[in-house]
């Protein structure tokens, strides 16, 4: 069309300078200057042929150039907008100035306009006006001399290159100087690449620079740079060979800047585009080296070590293998789904093999390459990627051994630590139980401890000390820093940290675990005082280090005297005694150094009570750090002695604590008749005394066993009445008057408690001091005390343990133990005062909160640590009863355990507490009539139920008559199957104590069935046990009677569900019929035998007979006996196992035990089930009420695919498949419907379910299988359905059982098809469907389960051009219905014709 145009205005005239001119007068529109553009190439190319170059031609191009077209852009530049059309007269200027350049007879028109252009560029910089100067440098660039115009190409070149690398602009002009630094990167540098030489020179020289800019920010114009340049920056195969070979080219492979900038791309670019340049220059230069065959190589920057590049002849196979893999993988990656990048994974390891020398073991590809994956797997927002990234990583040194590279060590410090930030990363593994650990935790201790022993001895320490100070320089999280702690741990001893080490190692303890919840917190401190103790030269450390490291662990968490981590830590110190360094300068409290444990002991605390030289004025108390250092070195230093006494045979430490305690124990003597001891003085030497004492008291074990408390209690109580006389003295004589006194007194009243406390233990004696101090004391409390209201006090503590651990169970704790006192002294009136917390009872009966996903994976990680035992002092220090949820409703259990029937006011608490708990779960139902699995309100009503169990044994039967009928009413309401068997268990054990309620329960049938269709089940159920119900009742005809009138009733219903539970009925009902030889129902034996028989052996594998085998199997009716199963086992922890609650809702029977603070009753034997019911694991049939997932769940096409019916009256029922509901659907539209079936049961979001609906009912798809027909309710599916789902068959299945239908598809003759890139995937443009097609889609975020992927028969993808590898699933299912519906018209059309 161009060249049509040209040669229509050259016939109206062969005048060029006149049609040139005619052009150049008007308004610059676009399409004038596209029109000048392609005249002015017309004659350039007749100038070329030599038909028209002379004459007055260059002279009229000049004129075009300096009086149109030059006047035209600089008038552009001045105006910025414009958008489209202004960048079509920028491009068409352009071009038209490159043929007046051309046509102009020589090179001045060309210098001349690239002089104006490169000034204007320069003075506008990255502002919006550079696209003009840019185009008109692109367009003239090649028309300059290389050897003459080189010092103005050189000029150019780095204007353009700044332009391109230097984009800083932001607001409004951003994105216009973006896109000049585009238009000289994309346009202008390749221009000027094409002139060789100088300008190449200038280009390549800017981006190789030492002070050229660097950082993420700059990789991608870099690479956009790279890539615009690639051909010329690269060799040309076979360039060489011919005349004017290209022998002064920079090669961009022997550069490791280059190098460096395209892994940057590769492993921190955050846009696709840029990844994708990089892969290009990458695979570009793989290419250029196979082609050339030369040898090559690029070293790394630090002038050894591996070469970051390389090639040879010989290994060409291998490298040609090695890229390929490489390249294969960074592409695998852009995709980010787990189940497409996992099959490419090996590939991974195998780019290691080819990467390590066999011969030397050294590297042959620099590590850095295989770096730029793992970070690319590590920064994926897909944290299911991330996760396989880390644990692929942490694997790399069980199979193999790798060379030492400093890189990989960076790597570790760097984005491995940075991804195993994340805590997320440390879920157990599906099928794991809680409490084993996580397996990712327990491969990073195994690959660290690898690692390190690898490790040069001159680099371990420098390691070590980097990997310790990475995990101060955040916040962590503290299941991250757990398994980090633990880690280090169990590196193997070695001389690898000095005094930075340990200065690292407090930080850690200092900053980053303080927000940390208490166990992992007290664990963390464990591992990381291990740590010290394995990996610190004590040699590099003094004892004053030492000890300020030891004050950063919290001894009420962690270092507690008596624990297994404190004798390590004795130990240690008892072999390294003479060994720490002996530093001439004063330690960090102003002592000499000494390399003696016990002179520097000695000299801490004579220090400590040493009379300040001068009294403050602000009298505030002195911190307590001293103190707590002082106290710790003190009995470390004992126990120490005590250690060594055993090899000496030397009982030196009632010495040895006399010499450390004397000057202490001789101010505290003084207290008493010293009037006028300093004040401070006096604070530090109480403060000593109370963290002696604190510290000294054995953890799990009895004082009167240690020595050490033995002597330290004798020499206290010693002092006792100085000291009591003291603490008298200033509480009653006005004394305490300031602010700062108010820590003081509580200091007072801490000393005066264990003074009170020792001589508890040793027996009080007539006129011992410390009465004229309690007495008075004691009166005050009790006033302040009943002065409170207790009652609001009992609600706040309730409100707060929802946010604070701990806090209600030392609540219930004291309470019950309270009452249990109470109740062992006055029978009469032991629960006078527990009638007033009834609520308080009830609130603990049911406590517990719905963890968040990241506070699960918290729990789990604190079951493990307790699981570990004494291998972990934090269990010994911190007590589980004061921490965990559980134990508020095991401490309420085991109280209410303790409670009699007998006794009246145990019975009368007790049936409050039930009417409470009745009133409570009506209440939940009324808040919330549909509620989901594990969710808080499922939680409740569970509790409440196990509840009601414990307090059955105490019902009579005028109790029951209060209550039966709530209990009745519950079994009608919409329960989750945890609770509706607690129910039907609490049903049979009543009809079993007192059968008079039978009249009752025959009642709940006779309901209409609209009112009975969502508990039916449950009353079924009950009759599934009428061998326990009738156990105790001589006459069982009458009751067996009218069983199986009601039980046949049921048989009939239309509802699938029903009819299993009533045929297990049945079968129980008969059989005890049988064995009672009941004559009265010979009429009706071969009828109900017949069709038992039919059921038991049903033909084919179909899901009816897998049913009927699943609900026989089921624990309720082939396993479990309400009589021998009635524990607290069974109730709190088989029973929530068996029926799929959440793991948080199991309490194993150990906890009780292990519970001490309430006792249980002598004659109490109902702990463990006697039966089987405790080894079974969970099946796969859950009940579950008809209609709790859909409106019309009894529909007809709901079922039609999985079910057989069964009907006592009628022994032949003919199978119902999708295939009658297709036939009836082609009635009743009276159009033709294909054979398609689209499953997107893996689909969450309603919108992409209701466009499917709708797509598939137009192309006329017989059914579209969802996850749950509830979805049909939802407002976003409606609007984008449009009523289609009233016209289409939907199809309920869940996403476990779709592997079952997939199957049972593939029998009935379908494909399977899935829609996922794989490596064998199929292009949706190859594939012919066949008739009976199965469209399997994937979840919107994961794709397709890797288990589902095995049951596919075929994979196809849809071909893509663009970037951005995904489409949207319900656009991905369209394409493919419409695909399948255009070949199956096609087909017909074909069989017609």
């Amino acid at each position: 069309m161009e060249c049509v145009l040209a040669e229509a205005l050259l016939s109206q005239s062969r005048d060029p300078r006149a049609l040139l001119a005619a052009l150049c007068r008007g308004e610059a529109s676009a399409e004038r200057v596209e029109t000048l553009r392609f005249l002015l190439q017309r004659l350039e190319d007749e100038a070329a042929r030599g038909g028209g170059g002379a004459g007055p031609l260059p002279e009229a191009a000049r004129e075009v150039a300096a009086g149109y077209l030059a006047p035209l852009l600089r008038g552009l530049r001045g105006r910025p907008g414009g958008g489209p059309e202004r960048r079509r007269v920028l491009r068409a200027a352009g071009a038209a100035l490159r043929s007046c350049a051309r046509l102009a007879g020589g090179p001045q028109l060309a210098a001349t306009l690239a002089e104006e252009a490169l000034r204007d560029l320069l003075a506008a910089g990255p502002a919006p006006g550079a696209e003009a100067a840019v185009e008109v440098l692109a367009a003239v660039g090649p028309c300059l001399r290389p050897r003459e115009d080189g010092p103005l190409l050189e000029r150019v070149a780095r204007a353009a290159l700044g332009l391109a690398l230097g984009v800083d602009g932001a607001g409004a002009g951003a994105g216009r100087a973006e896109d000049a630094a585009a238009l000289a990167a994309g346009r202008l540098l390749p221009a000027l690449g094409q002139c060789g030489g100088a300008a190449l020179r200038a280009v390549w020289g800017g981006l190789v620079a030492a002070g050229a800019p660097s950082g993420p920010g700059r990789v991608g114009p870099q690479l956009l740079v790279l890539s615009a340049l690639a051909e010329r920056l690269l060799p040309e195969p076979g360039a060489g060979r011919g005349p004017r070979a290209r022998e002064e080219g920079p090669d961009a492979r022997r550069c490791w800047r280059f190098w460096r900038t395209v892994q940057a791309g590769l492993a921190q670019a955050q846009d696709a585009l840029t990844r994708r340049r990089a892969r290009y220059l990458l695979q570009r230069a793989v290419e250029v080296s196979a082609e050339l065959g030369a040898p090559c190589a690029c070293g790394p920057q630090e002038g050894t070590g591996p070469s970051l590049f390389w090639w040879s002849e010989k290994k060409k196979d291998e490298l040609l293998k090695f890229w390929e893999n490489y390249i294969l993988i960074m592409e695998t990656l852009e995709g980010n789904q787990i189940h497409v990048i996992k099959p490419v994974l090996p590939k991974l390891k195998s780019l290691f093999e080819y990467a390590v020398s066999e011969e030397d073991g050294c590297w042959l590809f620099h590590p850095s390459w295989h770096m730029c994956i793992y970070k690319r797997m590590f920064e994926s927002e897909n944290k299911i990627l991330t996760k396989e990234g880390v644990i692929h990583f942490l694997e790399l040194y069980e199979t193999k051994i790798l060379p030492f590279s400093p890189e990989f060590s960076e790597f570790i410090i760097g984005p491995l630590m940075d991804a195993l930030s994340e805590s997320s990363l440390y879920i157990r593994s599906p099928g794991q139980l809680i409490g084993s650990g996580s397996p990712l935790g327990l491969k990073l201790q195994k690959f660290l401890v690898t690692y390190v022993s690898l490790l040069p001895e001159e680099i371990k320490s420098s390691f070590l000390l980097k990997f310790i100070q990475k995990m101060t320089s955040r916040h962590w999280c503290g299941i991250p820093i757990l398994f980090l702690s633990k880690a280090l741990a169990n590196v193997p001893r070695c001389k690898a940290l000095g005094v930075d080490g340990l200065l690292a190692l407090r930080d850690v303890l200092q900053c980053t675990m303080i927000t940390h919840q208490i166990l992992l917190r007290g664990a963390a401190q464990c591992y990381l005082l291990q740590t010290a103790m394995n990996l610190v030269d004590v040699e590099k450390v003094s004892l004053s280090d030492v000890s300020t490291f030891l004050m950063s662990l919290r001894q009420e968490e962690s270092l507690r005297r008596g624990t297994s981590l404190w004798t390590e830590l004795c130990d240690w110190l008892r072999v390294n005694e003479s060994c720490f360094r002996h530093a001439s300068a004063c330690s960090s409290i102003g002592l000499p150094e000494t390399s003696s444990l016990n002179a520097y002991v000695k000299n801490l605390v004579q220090e400590c009570i040493k009379s300040p030289s001068w009294e403050r004025e602000d009298r505030f108390m002195p911190d307590w750090f001293e103190a707590k250092l002082v106290a710790m070195m003190v009995l470390l230093a004992v126990d120490v002695e005590g250690m060594k006494s055993q090899y000496s045979e030397k009982r030196r430490t009632q010495n040895v604590l006399r010499i450390f305690l004397d000057p202490l124990l001789e101010s505290l003597m003084k207290f008493g008749t010293n009037a006028y001891m300093p004040l401070l003085k006096t604070d530090r030497c109480l403060q000593l005394l109370l963290k002696l004492l604190h510290t000294c008291m054995l953890k799990g074990s009895s004082t009167q066993d240690d020595e050490v408390f033995t002597l330290l209690q004798s020499f206290v109580l010693s002092t006792t009445e100085s000291v009591s006389e003291f603490i008298l003295r200033r509480l009653t004589m006005n004394e305490l008057s300031s602010v700062s006194d108010l820590d003081r007194c509580h200091l007072y009243l801490m000393v005066l408690t264990e003074l009170i406390n020792l001589h508890l233990k040793v027996g009080w004696k007539r006129g011992n001091p410390i009465w004229r101090v309690i007495s008075p004391l004691k009166n005050a409390s009790i006033q302040h005390l009943q002065e409170l209201d207790s009652g609001q006090i009992m609600y706040k503590i309730i409100e707060m343990s929802a946010i604070k651990t701990g806090v209600f169970n030392t609540l219930i704790s004291y309470c019950c133990k309270s009452w249990i006192v109470s109740a062992s002294d006055v029978p009469q009136v032991s629960l006078s005062s527990a009638k007033n917390y009834s609520e308080l009872v009830l609130e603990a009966c049911i406590f517990g909160t719905v963890f968040r996903r990241d506070q699960r994976l918290i729990q789990d990680v604190q079951t493990y640590i307790e699981n570990l035992g004494h291998d972990c002092a934090a269990n010994m220090v911190i007590e589980n009863t004061k921490r965990e949820d559980h134990y508020v409703r095991i401490c309420a259990v085991k109280f209410l355990c303790l409670l009699h029937g007998s006794n009246v006011s145990h019975k009368l608490f007790m049936e409050d507490l039930a009417i409470k708990l009745l009133d409570k779960d009506d209440l939940v139902s009324k808040c919330r009539t549909r509620y989901y699995v594990n969710s808080q309100q499922h939680r409740v009503k569970n509790r409440i139920w196990q509840t009601l169990l414990v307090l059955f044994p105490s019902f009579d039967q005028n109790f029951l008559n209060r209550i039966i009928d709530k209990i009745f009413q519950a079994g009608f309401i919409n329960n989750q199957a945890s609770i509706k068997y607690f129910i039907e268990w609490i049903i049979i054990l009543i009809l079993h104590k007192f059968p008079q309620f039978l009249l009752k329960f025959w009642d709940c049938f006779s309901y209409g069935e609209e009112n009975l269709k969502t508990s039916i089940c449950t009353f079924l159920s009950v009759l599934s046990h009428l061998d326990i119900i009738t156990q105790n009742i001589p006459e069982k005809k009458p009751i067996l009677k009218q069983a199986l009138i009601i039980v046949l009733q049921w048989c009939f219903n239309h509802n699938f569900s029903i009819r299993l539970y009533a045929l297990v009925a049945l079968k129980k009902i008969w059989s005890m019929c049988k064995t009672l030889n009941m004559e009265e129902f010979n009429a009706l034996t071969s009828v109900i035998e017949s069709s038992l028989n039919e059921v038991e052996n049903m033909p084919g594998a179909g899901n009816a007979k897998k049913n009927w085998q699943r609900i026989q199997e089921h624990f309720f009716f082939a396993t479990f006996h309400p009589l021998q199963d009635y524990c607290l086992e069974t109730i709190f922890y088989i029973f929530p196992r068996l029926s799929g609650l959440v793991e948080d809702e199991w309490i194993a029977i150990g906890k009780f035990t292990r519970f001490t603070d309430i006792p249980l009753d002598a004659g109490f034997q109902w702990y463990l089930s006697p039966t089987h019911l405790c080894e079974l694991k969970p099946g796969d049939w859950a009940q579950q009420d008809i209609g709790s997932h859909s409106g019309e769940a009894d529909s007809q096409s709901e079922w039609t695919d999985v079910q057989k019916k069964i009907i006592p009256w009628k022994n032949s029922a003919p199978d119902l498949d999708l295939e009658v509901v297709f036939q009836d659907r082609v009635a009743r539209l009276g159009k033709s419907i294909s054979r398609l079936i689209v499953v997107a049961s893996l689909i969450d979001k309603p919108t992409n379910l209701g466009g499917l609906c709708r797509t598939c009912e137009v192309f006329g798809a017989s059914a579209l299988i969802v996850d749950s027909l509830q979805c049909v309710r939802d407002k976003q599916f409606q609007s984008l359905s449009v009523s289609a789902e009233q016209w289409l068959p939907l199809v309920e299945v869940k996403p476990p059982q779709l592997i079952d239908f997939l199957q049972q598809k593939k029998a009935e003759g379908y494909t399977v098809i899935g829609v996922e890139q794989t490596a064998k995937s199929v292009d949706l443009t190859q594939y012919s469907f066949p008739e009976r097609s199965l469209l399997l889609l994937g979840n919107e975020r994961e794709g397709i389960p890797a288990n589902l992927i095995q049951e596919l028969d075929v994979c196809v993808e849809i071909p893509q051009q663009g970037i951005i590898r995904s489409l949207n699933v319900h656009v991905s299912g369209a394409l493919l219905i419409w695909e399948y519906t255009r070949q199956q018209l096609l087909r017909h059309e074909d069989t017609e014709s």
